[in-house]
């Protein structure tokens, strides 16, 4: 969700107002931006050892990729419920 929140001060308290909200195509395209960005960096700053790692990753089973692949979706979907 991308929200702009503004903290304003009224009878010294804090409340949060929300506005400016995109639609569901604009977040969907800033997520996927965001991780081309983040798949970008490493083989950005060091692009021997992400070569290496691909290497070592080719060489797994595919039972073992499925695994890793099922357990990074379930810690994202869990860091998106609870966030």
């Amino acid at each position: 969700m991308n929200t702009l929140v503004v903290r304003q001060r009224k009878n010294n308290q804090f409340r949060l107002a929300t506005s400016i909200r995109y639609g569901t195509m604009g977040t969907l395209v800033e997520v996927v931006a965001l991780v081309m960005i983040l798949e970008g960096i490493l083989p950005m700053i060091a692009p021997n050892q992400w070569a290496k790692m691909m290497q070592s990753i080719s060489l797994l089973s595919s039972n073992n990729i499925r695994l890793f692949g099922v357990i990074l979706v379930v810690i994202g979907i869990l860091i998106l419920q609870f966030i």
